[in-house]
């Protein structure tokens, strides 16, 4: 076979040729992701760069019900981190009291201390799914986007110094940045806190280089 790597394509030939999309484990949901994408290329706007965005919006709302349970959940948890603290204090020599009592605490304020990830764990295979199309997919290979040229390729707008100047994941960091802030922590530990500080830009070094889709 010589020819583009497109699902509805290469699904008809039979004999798993379609395998050469290489979706891996989460085949299923990038299979159903790159759908919807090329759903709503053909029949709402022809663009790839709106059917990108009109996907994710989709995936957010339906995905928006378990994110206010995590988000409630990590906040009640944040809530709480002055008694509990004082509980490890009080309880410090003796493991099953300490264990008992803050069995009581989060049983007396509504807190599931698994309640903030549990609900995001489910929408990690759309996520995943999500990366392996985009990445896989002929449909964005010189797709235009507002100043993109080629949404396979990263956005890179100007060099300094010999270094790519690449947009989108700069918006990224500064959005992920923002958007943390915004965020309940459930956790005080300062360790933890610094952390989370450096995910955006943890996350911007490595998505750098990435397809600007």
């Amino acid at each position: 076979y010589i020819g583009p790597k497109e699902y509805n394509r290469l699904s008809k030939l039979g004999n798993h040729e379609d395998l050469v999309m290489q979706f891996g484990f989460f085949q299923f949901f990038a299979k159903l992701l790159l759908t919807m994408m090329t759903w709503f290329h053909d029949h709402i706007i022809a663009n790839y760069g709106v059917a990108i965005v009109f996907t994710t919006l989709v995936l957010r709302t339906v995905f928006m019900p378990l994110t206010l349970t995590a988000a409630k959940s990590s906040k009640r948890m944040a809530k709480i981190q002055g008694p509990l603290k004082e509980l490890r204090e009080k309880f410090k020599d003796n493991p099953q009291k300490l264990q008992k009592e803050t069995l009581e605490l989060f049983k007396a304020n509504k807190v599931n201390p698994l309640g903030g990830c549990l609900p995001i764990l489910v929408t990690i295979p759309f996520f995943f799914g999500f990366y392996t199309m985009l990445r896989t997919s002929s449909e964005v290979r010189f797709a235009d986007f507002l100043w993109i040229s080629d949404l396979s390729a990263p956005d890179t707008v100007a060099h300094i110094f010999g270094f790519p100047l690449n947009i989108m994941p700069l918006l990224m960091g500064v959005t992920m940045f923002f958007q943390m802030r915004l965020t309940p922590t459930p956790t005080v530990d300062n360790a933890s806190a610094k952390m989370m500080k450096f995910m955006p830009a943890f996350m911007l070094l490595i998505c750098y280089s990435f397809s600007s889709a």
